[in-house]
């Protein structure tokens, strides 16, 4: 599997303290040791950052840095986010990260690999996400990193080890002979005078944890603590806040839990430490035993790759149906809507980009409105890339663009598998007239452009063996909108030297697929049934072209 994984633009693995990081960093290396291939994106630029994700073609994304979570709409693969923010159970002490992040979960909702059940429970409860978006993942430890002894150097002491700020509160437990320090300090309240250890690097703690008698973490606040995990597999027993208890088995006497109304106790948390480190010293084989859930192995295996298979599973095609209805034509849309929502992908997300002139009231939800003037015949055909363009921020949140003209009606049961062809990148519909062979259709120039001064123009070195029609085409999100962007200079171009062409848009999407024709997947004519000479198919509908008087319409 391809995993894509989304790290805080620090550096990985870090140089010295960075749980985060080291997590981003012990998911690759376990991931690429059971057979997988991992991509670390790891910068500050979101265009970047959705490009790299294009250019790698994962098959699952994971976002380990919730500042990221406003992309998560504009991710086309599976994807889910995992916040590593320590109060996220505390919503007293979010700050500003409420505004900044927490309440973009509430708004965005999600896909969430939370780090405990608690934390699940916040984003379900707080943030409405449904549950079934909802899914365990807590972090791991790389176990055999660890040197591990059975008769620690330095029995007599416990060791406090993380950052040294004021979310940990080492300053106010410096009374306790017993408990040692190690960590960068950032709170300068901290006395470095006394049983300080200085910063210890990432190999130092691997080959050092085990000589101390246990673990102490009473921190205000925590997601799924990294430290307690390799306190464990150095063969460790922990003190720890009621904030830092997340996945832990608290009934396991080597596992002590400080309650936050004791947390200024120092009498009370010096005889529980000391007690824990007895217990601790005695029982490492106990301690080691309980740690093999946390390895990354166990973790990977038990649940991350189960739960990025269920995500995968899960996923809803994402499609961005576009109409166009100005004037008269906006008569349409309710018939159109109606038969599409029926018949058309009915297992995928569709959001429909209605651009029009007139009033609409009461839209379902899924109907994002745009205003569009009516612009007179052939410029509101032609410069439908144009119109299109005006919602690209809203497409690029879909795995897919399709336009259907205003007068198509979906009239048969349409399924992703039949309409999508995931290895090309753009679709369109067999002209039924070309298809049938009939006059001015069957042979090149047919209906072609081939005025050589505009753009849209076609010669007979070119394949001509298939004409599209316009009243259907798309194709994937972003791939689409090199279709748009190349059209539309096309149709300008064309219009500043006073040209139309031929066919108006259908003459442009012509050239464009003829260009890149091993990337279109060609629909049969079915997909444009034409209701005006429908005796002459000799294919069922699945989209009716609906006849109408033109003089009405085209004005």
């Amino acid at each position: 599997m391809r995993i894509s994984i989304i790290g805080p633009n620090t550096p990985i693995p870090p140089k010295g303290w960075g749980a985060v990081e080291s997590l981003i960093w012990d998911y690759k290396l376990s991931l690429e040791k059971l057979g997988h291939t991992v991509q670390i994106i790891n910068i500050g630029e979101p265009m970047k950052i959705l490009n790299m994700i294009e250019e790698f073609k994962p098959d699952f994304v994971h976002i380990n840095y919730d500042d990221w979570v406003p992309l998560y709409p504009y991710i086309r693969y599976p994807c889910a986010i995992t916040t590593h923010f320590a109060y996220i159970e505390r919503p007293e002490l979010m700050g500003p990260y409420k505004e900044r992040v927490f309440d973009v979960f509430t708004q965005v909702k999600p896909t969430v690999f939370g780090l405990s059940d608690g934390i699940n429970k916040v984003y379900e409860n707080d943030c409405k996400i449904p549950s079934d978006k909802l899914y365990l993942n807590p972090n791991g430890v790389m176990s055999e990193n660890f040197r591990v002894t059975n008769t620690p150097k330095f029995s007599d002491r416990s060791i406090f080890l993380a950052k040294v700020d004021y979310r940990k509160r080492q300053c106010f437990f410096q009374s306790i002979d017993s408990l040692w320090y190690a960590g960068n300090i950032v709170d300068h309240r901290f006395d470095q005078s006394k049983n300080y250890l200085g910063e210890w690097e990432k190999e130092y703690l691997y080959d050092n944890l085990t000589d101390y008698g246990n673990l102490v973490l009473l921190s205000d606040g925590e997601a799924h603590s990294l430290v307690v995990m390799e306190a464990f597999a150095a063969g460790l027993g922990v003190v720890v806040s009621e904030w830092a208890t997340a996945n832990l088995d608290i009934s396991k006497e080597f596992i002590t839990v400080i309650p936050e109304d004791k947390v200024n106790d120092l009498e009370y948390i010096e005889k529980a430490i000391i007690e824990n480190r007895e217990y601790s010293v005695k029982n490492r084989n106990k301690i080691l035993e309980y740690s093999k859930q946390f390895d990354w192995t166990n973790v990977i295996q038990n649940y991350y790759m189960p739960n990025i298979e269920k995500v995968i599973k899960n996923k809803k095609t994402k499609v961005a149906v576009c109409f166009i209805g100005t004037s008269k034509y906006l008569n349409f849309l309710p018939k159109y809507y109606e038969n599409i929502e029926k018949y058309f992908l009915p297992n995928a997300t569709k959001t429909f980009m209605a651009f029009t002139d007139g009033e609409l009231d009461g839209l379902p939800d899924n109907i994002i409105p745009y205003y569009q003037e009516h612009l007179s015949w052939p410029f509101i055909t032609l410069k439908r890339f144009e119109i299109i363009d005006k919602a690209r921020e809203e497409i690029l949140k879909n795995d897919w663009l399709v336009f259907i003209d205003a007068d198509g009606l979906v009239v048969d049961e349409i399924s992703e598998e039949e309409f999508f062809d995931n290895d090309k990148s753009f679709f369109g519909v067999h002209h039924p007239c070309h298809y049938l062979k009939m006059p001015g259709h069957q042979s090149f120039p047919g209906s072609f452009e081939t005025n050589p001064k505009s753009r849209a123009s076609v010669s007979d070195e070119d394949d001509t063996s298939t004409y599209w029609q316009g009243c259907l085409w798309g194709g994937k999100v972003p791939d689409v909108f090199k279709l748009i962007d190349e059209i539309k200079e096309r149709v300008d171009d064309d219009i500043n030297d006073d040209i139309i062409a031929v066919w108006h848009d259908e003459s442009h999407l012509n050239k464009f697929f003829i260009e890149n024709k091993s990337n279109v997947n060609t629909l049969p004519s079915s997909y444009a049934y034409p209701e005006d000479f429908s005796s002459q198919c000799n294919f069922n509908p699945k989209i009716v072209h609906l006849s109408k008087d033109n003089s009405k319409y085209q004005v």
